[in-house]
This record gives C-alpha cells, structure tokens and sequence, in this order.
C-alpha cells in the first residue's frame, strides 16, 4: 500500500507514551473548509468541462440531424452511439486529468501517475485501497467520488 506523505498532523498530541486528544481546533476545522472549499470549485469547474462537452456533442448531433434521420441504418446508428460514448469518456478523462493535477498542485502526490492513478479509481468510485492519502486531505477524496456520483443525475 503507497500512502501520500502527510504535510500536516492534526488532531492529537503525543504525551509520554500515551495520545492524549486534545480536541478539534480551529486548525482542523480550518482544513475541513479549505478542502470543502477547493472541492466545491473544482466540482463546479468540472461540471462546466463536462457541460462543455455535451453541448459540443449536441450541437454536432443537430447539425448531422438529416444525415442521421436518413434512413435508419443499424450501422450508422451504432457509429453515432459509439462516438458519443467515446466523446463522453474523453470528458471523464479531462475531468480525471484535472482532479489529479490538483493533488499534485496540492502536493499530495510527488508524481503524476500515482495522482491520476488515485483520481480514476476514486472519482470511479472503485477505491482499490492500494493508495490512500493522509487524513488532511481525506474529505477531498470524498469530494472527488461525490463528483462522479453528480455525473449521474
């Protein structure tokens, strides 16, 4: 199992050989509002990448309208669906690209493919386990898999 290297420890203090928990401090509550914060937007620059691609998709659509509706053809219509399902899955890629250059920005992550590894598995939902992050970015990554759930609505 690969751990991403924490930058901040909050949430206890080590006396003798005993955790004594001193409580949540403004630090701890601090960081939960940064990364609900960084979250929130990078969810609303995703679902306008990902708007983006939809009306790109659909403006293409309309403008093969007659082409399209000329005759159903099995083959023609299972070339559409196909460019259209490779079409979103790029989106999802753009999307997945963006959170993992966001967790090297935020040093999470020291290299690119564990970031984008981390991000396709979380923001799928699978969450292997194989890699996990510190506990200061943890509710990140809970934002990361909400914004696939979002994607289904």
């Amino acid at each position: 199992m690969i751990v991403a290297p924490r930058s901040v420890s909050i949430g206890c203090a080590k006396r003798g050989t005993r955790a004594v928990s001193y409580g949540v401090n403004l630090l701890y509550i601090g960081v939960m509002f940064l990364q609900i914060l960084i979250g929130s937007i990078v969810v609303g620059l995703t679902i306008m990448v990902e708007a983006a691609f939809v009306s790109i998709a659909s403006i293409v659509l309309s403008r093969k309208n007659d082409w399209i509706a000329r005759g159903p053809d099995a083959l023609k219509i299972t070339f559409v669906l196909a460019a259209v399902v490779i079409w979103l899955l790029g989106a999802i890629s753009v999307v997945i690209w963006i959170w993992a250059g966001l967790f090297l920005a935020l040093g999470v992550f020291s290299a690119l493919e564990p970031a984008l590894y981390f991000s396709a598995v979380t923001f799928t939902t699978l969450g292997y386990g194989d890699i996990v992050v510190g506990s200061e970015w943890r509710l990140l990554t809970g934002i990361v898999a909400a914004n696939c759930w979002l994607r289904r609505f």
